[in-house]
């Protein structure tokens, strides 16, 4: 029975309690605990003393050092006893990057294989400590999730070469990760050029991608459109790399009810997302998880 459990890390960090009430609202439902082990990593001893003292009595915790000592049925507790909170040194600041301990022993965790799919409840600035850790895959691709409607942002200056290898990436993702046969994308366009976005496109379409082109974002979204399309690329046209998808998010008509930024192309299963969001995180990396399973066993 454990070797069918998926084991779930979430990184709480030095976050607010509000992290612990969501954490505890998902595995107050007995049936999470039918396919996954939860391995909680945590940074503050008043988290931990909010495990024990707020807890549900359908949800029981257990303190445990490392990831290959976690029960089934329990909230398993990894607390990282960081004591300096004020960091100084190169190994906690990286390019003025101030590093979650539990993120990056969660992340240590996943690369070993300790933990099979990990999720981390806060976007920023989780989101510029994922780039930097996952600095070695040149090609990951950070994917908006909604309603497994994926998302994925250009930023300019793009080039025909540097479209075709997102959509490539994507193409490959959708196949891979999230069972589409035959994924169709569309590229949006803001302000930019149309002669790039046709060239790649037409480029692909031609090497059996279905791809499309160019339409603009609040019409794609708005008429309804999107929903022939299994993914979007919006080619934008500043970056701002710590705040991903912000500038577009507000005007997505889909339901937020599953927004989760899903980490493509990387060998680990990662996403990262808001807080009230976790349920939809998990669901969304054990799914992804149990495709690439499946894939890898009926390669044999």
């Amino acid at each position: 029975m454990d070797k069918q459990l998926i084991k779930v890390g979430i990184s709480c960090g030095n976050t607010n309690d509000f992290v612990f009430k969501q954490i505890f609202h998902v595995f107050n439902k007995p049936q999470m605990f039918d396919f996954c082990i939860p391995i909680i990593y945590s940074c503050s001893t008043s988290q931990t003393y909010c495990f024990r003292t707020k807890k549900d009595p359908y949800v029981r915790t257990i303190n445990i050092s490392n990831a290959n000592e976690s029960v089934k049925n329990n909230l398993n507790i990894i607390l990282q006893k960081d004591k300096s909170t004020s960091i100084k040194s190169e190994k906690t600041i990286i390019k003025n990057i101030i590093i979650d301990k539990s993120v990056q022993k969660g992340l240590a965790d996943l690369k070993a294989g300790k933990i099979d799919v990990f999720v981390i409840p806060s976007i920023f600035p989780a989101f510029k400590q994922i780039t930097l850790e996952l600095s070695t895959y040149k090609n990951s691709l950070p994917i908006l999730v909604r309603d497994y409607f994926c998302i994925v942002e250009v930023f300019e200056p793009i080039s025909v070469k540097i479209l075709i290898e997102k959509i490539k990436i994507l193409h490959s993702v959708l196949i891979s990760d999230f069972i589409f046969t035959f994924p169709r994308i569309a590229v949006l366009s803001i302000k930019s050029s149309t002669k790039i976005i046709s060239d790649a496109v037409q480029f692909v379409f031609q090497r059996g991608i279905f791809c499309f082109e160019a339409f603009d974002i609040e019409t794609f979204f708005n008429s309804g459109i999107y929903k022939k399309f299994n993914a979007a690329i919006i080619t934008m046209d500043c970056n701002n790399s710590s705040f991903p998808f912000k500038s577009v998010s507000h005007i997505l008509p889909i339901n937020s009810e599953s927004n989760v930024i899903f980490i493509g192309n990387i060998p680990n299963v990662l996403a990262i997302s808001d807080c009230d969001m976790l349920l939809s995180a998990i669901y969304l990396v054990v799914d992804i998880y149990r495709c690439r399973k499946t894939r890898l066993f009926s390669s044999f």
